[in-house]
């Protein structure tokens, strides 16, 4: 069994606190969608770029 197939069928995401569509799309490509909701509590926003 490959590492790709491994990651494919047994790796799941909790993209928590990730504000990037461009990582969302990626997690979704390599995990085939296996994506979880969660959250973090207390979530920290990133810092605000000047």
């Amino acid at each position: 069994m490959s590492p790709s197939f491994y990651f494919r069928t047994n790796i799941f995401l909790t993209p928590c606190g990730i504000l990037s569509r461009r990582y969302l799309r990626w997690a979704k490509e390599v995990t085939a969608g296996r994506i979880v909701f969660s959250t973090e509590y207390p979530f920290v926003p990133p810092p605000r770029r000047r």
